[in-house]
Protein backbone atom coordinates (compact mmCIF):
# COMPACT_ATOMS: atom_id res chain seq x y z
CA UNK A 1 0.00 0.00 0.00
CA UNK A 2 1.57 3.05 -1.21
CA UNK A 3 1.42 6.67 0.89
CA UNK A 4 -1.11 8.03 -1.06
CA UNK A 5 -3.70 4.98 -0.40
CA UNK A 6 -2.50 4.94 3.38
CA UNK A 7 -3.75 8.95 3.52
CA UNK A 8 -7.05 7.09 1.38
CA UNK A 9 -8.25 4.37 3.85
CA UNK A 10 -7.37 6.72 7.42
CA UNK A 11 -9.73 9.54 5.60
CA UNK A 12 -12.52 6.86 4.84
CA UNK A 13 -12.19 5.98 8.36
CA UNK A 14 -13.53 9.51 9.24
CA UNK A 15 -15.62 10.23 6.34
CA UNK A 16 -19.80 10.89 7.36
CA UNK A 17 -20.70 11.52 4.16
CA UNK A 18 -19.47 11.04 0.37
CA UNK A 19 -16.82 13.96 -0.64
CA UNK A 20 -16.53 14.50 -4.09
CA UNK A 21 -12.66 16.32 -4.98
CA UNK A 22 -11.96 17.10 -8.70
CA UNK A 23 -9.47 18.73 -10.85
CA UNK A 24 -11.14 19.48 -14.48
CA UNK A 25 -8.03 22.05 -15.04
CA UNK A 26 -6.28 23.29 -12.16
CA UNK A 27 -4.13 21.09 -9.69
CA UNK A 28 -5.80 19.62 -6.57
CA UNK A 29 -4.13 19.63 -3.85
CA UNK A 30 -6.16 17.40 -1.60
CA UNK A 31 -6.72 15.10 -4.52
CA UNK A 32 -3.52 14.99 -4.67
CA UNK A 33 -2.95 13.44 -1.41
CA UNK A 34 -5.55 10.79 -1.45
CA UNK A 35 -4.90 9.67 -4.78
CA UNK A 36 -1.29 10.39 -6.29
CA UNK A 37 -3.06 11.90 -9.63
CA UNK A 38 -1.41 15.41 -10.26
CA UNK A 39 -2.68 15.53 -13.67
CA UNK A 40 -5.99 16.91 -15.21
CA UNK A 41 -8.47 16.29 -15.64
CA UNK A 42 -9.48 13.68 -12.98
CA UNK A 43 -12.34 13.45 -10.64
CA UNK A 44 -13.09 11.12 -7.53
CA UNK A 45 -15.84 10.26 -5.25
CA UNK A 46 -14.62 8.72 -1.51
CA UNK A 47 -17.25 7.00 0.52
CA UNK A 48 -16.48 4.95 3.41
CA UNK A 49 -16.12 1.74 1.91
CA UNK A 50 -15.69 2.91 -1.83
CA UNK A 51 -13.13 4.95 -3.76
CA UNK A 52 -13.78 5.75 -7.68
CA UNK A 53 -11.52 7.82 -9.61
CA UNK A 54 -12.10 8.92 -13.67
CA UNK A 55 -9.09 9.94 -14.63
CA UNK A 56 -6.54 9.27 -17.29
CA UNK A 57 -4.56 7.46 -14.65
CA UNK A 58 -4.79 4.76 -12.09
CA UNK A 59 -4.43 5.38 -8.03
CA UNK A 60 -4.08 2.67 -5.54
CA UNK A 61 -7.12 1.82 -3.78
CA UNK A 62 -9.50 3.50 -6.29
CA UNK A 63 -11.69 1.83 -8.79
CA UNK A 64 -10.14 3.09 -11.58
CA UNK A 65 -12.56 4.53 -14.61
CA UNK A 66 -11.89 5.81 -17.88
CA UNK A 67 -12.90 9.44 -18.46
CA UNK A 68 -15.08 8.52 -21.28
CA UNK A 69 -18.67 8.82 -21.12
CA UNK A 70 -17.62 10.58 -17.59
CA UNK A 71 -20.54 13.27 -17.08
CA UNK A 72 -23.48 10.53 -17.82
CA UNK A 73 -21.24 7.70 -15.88
CA UNK A 74 -20.60 9.74 -13.22
CA UNK A 75 -23.90 10.55 -12.26
CA UNK A 76 -25.10 7.54 -12.75
CA UNK A 77 -22.60 6.23 -10.36
CA UNK A 78 -24.56 8.77 -7.83
CA UNK A 79 -27.69 6.94 -8.23
CA UNK A 80 -26.48 3.48 -7.73
CA UNK A 81 -24.36 4.28 -4.33
CA UNK A 82 -27.95 6.13 -3.40
CA UNK A 83 -26.49 9.24 -2.58
CA UNK A 84 -28.45 11.98 -1.58
CA UNK A 85 -25.89 14.12 0.88
CA UNK A 86 -22.35 14.98 -0.40
CA UNK A 87 -19.39 16.92 0.46
CA UNK A 88 -17.15 18.87 -2.10
CA UNK A 89 -13.97 20.17 -1.87
CA UNK A 90 -15.08 23.55 -2.72
CA UNK A 91 -11.17 25.06 -2.96
CA UNK A 92 -11.57 22.66 -6.19
CA UNK A 93 -12.94 22.30 -9.50
CA UNK A 94 -15.64 20.30 -7.81
CA UNK A 95 -17.60 23.21 -7.40
CA UNK A 96 -17.84 22.99 -11.24
CA UNK A 97 -20.55 20.70 -10.41
CA UNK A 98 -22.89 22.49 -7.66
CA UNK A 99 -25.76 23.17 -9.86
CA UNK A 100 -26.05 20.23 -11.51
CA UNK A 101 -25.74 18.22 -7.88
CA UNK A 102 -28.21 20.81 -6.45
CA UNK A 103 -30.70 19.52 -9.47
CA UNK A 104 -30.92 16.14 -8.68
CA UNK A 105 -31.59 17.36 -4.99
CA UNK A 106 -28.26 16.12 -3.60
CA UNK A 107 -27.43 18.21 -0.70
CA UNK A 108 -24.20 19.40 -0.65
CA UNK A 109 -21.57 20.95 2.07
CA UNK A 110 -18.02 22.05 2.31
CA UNK A 111 -15.41 19.47 3.08
CA UNK A 112 -11.99 21.55 1.91
CA UNK A 113 -11.58 22.30 5.57
CA UNK A 114 -11.51 18.33 6.71
CA UNK A 115 -9.79 17.31 3.91
CA UNK A 116 -7.12 19.50 4.47
CA UNK A 117 -6.58 19.10 8.03
CA UNK A 118 -4.37 15.96 7.55
CA UNK A 119 -1.36 17.74 5.25
CA UNK A 120 -0.59 20.25 8.36
CA UNK A 121 1.68 17.72 9.76
CA UNK A 122 4.30 16.96 7.45
CA UNK A 123 6.23 13.21 7.13
CA UNK A 124 9.57 12.90 7.39
CA UNK A 125 9.57 12.19 3.10
CA UNK A 126 7.11 15.57 3.21
CA UNK A 127 9.80 17.56 4.86
CA UNK A 128 12.91 16.21 2.91
CA UNK A 129 10.95 17.34 -0.25
CA UNK A 130 10.94 20.67 0.92
CA UNK A 131 13.51 21.37 2.60
CA UNK A 132 15.22 20.40 -0.93
CA UNK A 133 12.92 22.71 -2.88
CA UNK A 134 14.13 25.44 -0.23
CA UNK A 135 17.58 25.43 -0.69
CA UNK A 136 17.53 25.38 -4.51
CA UNK A 137 15.41 28.27 -4.35
CA UNK A 138 17.70 30.00 -2.31
CA UNK A 139 20.82 28.51 -4.74
CA UNK A 140 18.92 30.09 -7.88
CA UNK A 141 18.22 33.65 -6.24
CA UNK A 142 21.95 33.86 -5.58
CA UNK A 143 23.12 32.68 -8.62
CA UNK A 144 21.66 35.47 -10.70
CA UNK A 145 23.13 38.68 -11.79
CA UNK A 146 21.39 41.68 -10.15
CA UNK A 147 20.75 43.74 -13.59
CA UNK A 148 18.68 43.54 -16.72
CA UNK A 149 15.02 44.23 -15.58
CA UNK A 150 12.35 42.74 -12.95
CA UNK A 151 11.08 41.03 -15.71
CA UNK A 152 14.28 39.39 -17.07
CA UNK A 153 15.60 38.90 -13.59
CA UNK A 154 12.23 36.74 -13.22
CA UNK A 155 12.85 35.19 -16.35
CA UNK A 156 16.59 34.58 -15.33
CA UNK A 157 15.23 32.66 -12.31
CA UNK A 158 12.63 30.90 -14.18
CA UNK A 159 15.15 29.69 -16.87
CA UNK A 160 17.69 28.41 -13.92
CA UNK A 161 15.05 26.25 -12.08
CA UNK A 162 14.02 24.23 -15.36
CA UNK A 163 17.51 23.86 -16.33
CA UNK A 164 18.09 22.23 -12.29
CA UNK A 165 14.89 20.21 -13.21
CA UNK A 166 12.29 22.08 -11.23
CA UNK A 167 9.84 25.18 -11.92
CA UNK A 168 9.29 28.13 -10.39
CA UNK A 169 6.15 27.93 -9.48
CA UNK A 170 4.96 27.47 -6.27
CA UNK A 171 3.50 31.04 -6.95
CA UNK A 172 4.37 33.79 -9.77
CA UNK A 173 7.97 35.49 -8.54
CA UNK A 174 7.76 39.15 -7.42
CA UNK A 175 10.92 40.93 -8.25
CA UNK A 176 10.63 44.58 -7.26
CA UNK A 177 13.03 47.77 -7.30
CA UNK A 178 13.48 50.46 -4.87
CA UNK A 179 9.72 51.76 -4.75
CA UNK A 180 8.39 48.77 -6.09
CA UNK A 181 8.90 46.90 -2.88
CA UNK A 182 7.13 49.03 -1.01
CA UNK A 183 3.87 47.01 -2.60
CA UNK A 184 3.87 43.76 -0.87
CA UNK A 185 2.59 41.71 -4.22
CA UNK A 186 4.62 43.49 -7.03
CA UNK A 187 4.26 41.88 -10.31
CA UNK A 188 7.75 42.35 -12.07
CA UNK A 189 7.85 45.38 -14.85
CA UNK A 190 10.20 46.75 -17.45
CA UNK A 191 12.09 49.00 -14.86
CA UNK A 192 15.79 48.42 -14.92
CA UNK A 193 17.80 47.17 -11.98
CA UNK A 194 20.99 49.32 -10.96
CA UNK A 195 23.82 48.04 -9.44
CA UNK A 196 22.86 50.60 -5.80
CA UNK A 197 19.62 49.87 -6.22
CA UNK A 198 17.21 48.24 -3.27
CA UNK A 199 15.79 44.77 -5.10
CA UNK A 200 13.22 42.40 -3.30
CA UNK A 201 13.06 39.35 -4.58
CA UNK A 202 10.16 36.59 -3.82
CA UNK A 203 10.57 33.09 -4.97
CA UNK A 204 9.60 29.11 -4.55
CA UNK A 205 10.20 25.94 -6.56
CA UNK A 206 7.77 23.18 -6.52
CA UNK A 207 9.40 19.67 -5.54
CA UNK A 208 7.19 16.85 -6.34
CA UNK A 209 4.24 19.52 -6.01
CA UNK A 210 5.41 20.42 -2.76
CA UNK A 211 6.38 24.31 -2.45
CA UNK A 212 8.97 26.45 -1.45
CA UNK A 213 9.07 30.41 -0.17
CA UNK A 214 11.90 32.40 -0.14
CA UNK A 215 11.97 36.05 0.38
CA UNK A 216 15.74 38.27 0.24
CA UNK A 217 16.33 41.95 -0.10
CA UNK A 218 19.44 43.51 -1.68
CA UNK A 219 20.70 46.81 -1.14
CA UNK A 220 24.34 48.21 -1.50
CA UNK A 221 23.56 52.06 -1.59
CA UNK A 222 24.49 54.63 0.74
CA UNK A 223 20.91 55.64 2.16
CA UNK A 224 21.08 55.09 5.77
CA UNK A 225 17.35 54.43 6.48
CA UNK A 226 17.43 51.73 3.89
CA UNK A 227 20.01 49.80 4.98
CA UNK A 228 18.97 50.44 9.03
CA UNK A 229 15.70 49.12 8.16
CA UNK A 230 17.24 45.35 6.22
CA UNK A 231 19.37 44.79 9.02
CA UNK A 232 16.03 45.40 11.13
CA UNK A 233 13.97 43.12 9.39
CA UNK A 234 16.96 40.54 8.83
CA UNK A 235 17.11 40.21 12.49
CA UNK A 236 13.56 40.50 13.66
CA UNK A 237 13.34 37.23 11.66
CA UNK A 238 15.54 35.38 13.57
CA UNK A 239 14.29 36.76 16.87
CA UNK A 240 10.78 35.01 15.75
CA UNK A 241 13.20 31.96 14.40
CA UNK A 242 14.14 31.55 18.02
CA UNK A 243 10.66 31.09 19.16
CA UNK A 244 9.67 28.09 16.97
CA UNK A 245 8.55 24.94 18.95
CA UNK A 246 5.64 22.76 19.66
CA UNK A 247 2.92 24.60 21.98
CA UNK A 248 3.84 28.37 20.85
CA UNK A 249 1.33 30.78 19.31
CA UNK A 250 1.87 32.42 16.00
CA UNK A 251 0.96 35.85 17.69
CA UNK A 252 4.24 35.51 19.97
CA UNK A 253 6.36 35.18 16.98
CA UNK A 254 4.77 38.15 15.69
CA UNK A 255 5.01 39.82 18.90
CA UNK A 256 9.07 38.92 18.52
CA UNK A 257 9.37 40.72 14.81
CA UNK A 258 7.41 43.83 15.81
CA UNK A 259 9.51 44.12 19.34
CA UNK A 260 12.77 44.14 16.92
CA UNK A 261 11.75 46.46 14.39
CA UNK A 262 10.85 49.05 17.05
CA UNK A 263 14.30 48.56 18.61
CA UNK A 264 15.75 49.82 15.60
CA UNK A 265 13.34 52.54 15.46
CA UNK A 266 10.58 51.20 13.07
CA UNK A 267 7.76 51.37 14.88
CA UNK A 268 5.55 52.37 11.76
CA UNK A 269 5.25 51.05 8.61
CA UNK A 270 5.81 47.17 9.50
CA UNK A 271 3.58 44.60 8.01
CA UNK A 272 1.45 44.39 11.02
CA UNK A 273 0.35 47.98 9.80
CA UNK A 274 -0.20 47.07 6.42
CA UNK A 275 -2.81 44.21 7.33
CA UNK A 276 0.10 41.41 6.63
CA UNK A 277 0.71 38.44 8.91
CA UNK A 278 4.06 37.43 9.89
CA UNK A 279 4.00 33.90 8.09
CA UNK A 280 1.56 31.36 6.62
CA UNK A 281 1.71 27.76 6.79
CA UNK A 282 3.00 25.67 3.73
CA UNK A 283 3.27 22.45 1.57
CA UNK A 284 1.14 21.38 -1.61
CA UNK A 285 0.23 24.78 -1.24
CA UNK A 286 2.32 27.90 -0.74
CA UNK A 287 -0.60 29.07 1.83
CA UNK A 288 -2.50 26.31 3.64
CA UNK A 289 -4.10 25.90 7.19
CA UNK A 290 -7.58 27.39 7.97
CA UNK A 291 -6.42 29.49 11.26
CA UNK A 292 -4.89 32.90 10.46
CA UNK A 293 -1.03 32.82 11.55
CA UNK A 294 -1.29 34.90 14.88
CA UNK A 295 -4.03 32.22 16.16
CA UNK A 296 -1.92 29.33 14.95
CA UNK A 297 -0.98 26.89 17.84
CA UNK A 298 2.33 25.55 16.59
CA UNK A 299 2.70 21.55 16.11
CA UNK A 300 5.78 18.96 15.84
CA UNK A 301 5.98 18.24 11.53
CA UNK A 302 4.49 21.76 10.46
CA UNK A 303 5.96 23.83 7.91
CA UNK A 304 6.10 27.91 8.36
CA UNK A 305 7.20 30.84 6.78
CA UNK A 306 8.49 33.80 9.03
CA UNK A 307 8.25 37.18 6.66
CA UNK A 308 8.69 40.44 8.44
CA UNK A 309 8.92 43.48 6.33
CA UNK A 310 9.01 47.37 6.58
CA UNK A 311 6.57 48.90 3.79
CA UNK A 312 7.04 52.56 2.74
CA UNK A 313 4.51 53.63 0.49
CA UNK A 314 6.15 55.03 -2.81
CA UNK A 315 9.80 54.61 -1.61
CA UNK A 316 10.88 51.30 -0.84
CA UNK A 317 10.14 48.00 0.73
CA UNK A 318 12.04 45.19 2.87
CA UNK A 319 11.25 41.49 3.67
CA UNK A 320 13.22 38.87 4.56
CA UNK A 321 11.46 35.18 4.59
CA UNK A 322 12.60 31.71 4.91
CA UNK A 323 10.73 28.12 5.92
CA UNK A 324 10.75 26.47 9.67
CA UNK A 325 9.81 23.23 10.55
CA UNK A 326 8.64 22.67 14.14
CA UNK A 327 10.68 19.93 15.33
Amino acid sequence: MNLHSQRLKKLQSTLKQPVLLASLEAFSPNLYYYSGVQETPAVALITKNHAFLYSWHEAEGFENYSLKGFRKNFFELLEKQKINKLSIDEKSDAVRFVFKLLAKKIKLSPASEGLSAPREIKSGHEISLMKKAQDLTKKIVAECSKSGTENSFAGLMEFKARKTGFALNAFPPIVAVNENAAIPHHSPTNKKINSRDLLLVDCGLTNEKYCADYTTTFYEGKNKVWKDACVAVSEALKASAKKVRPGVKGKVLTNASLKVLSEYGFKQNTFKDIGLSLGHQLGLEVHEGSKPFDELTLKKGMAITIEPGLYFKKEFGVRFEDVFFVK
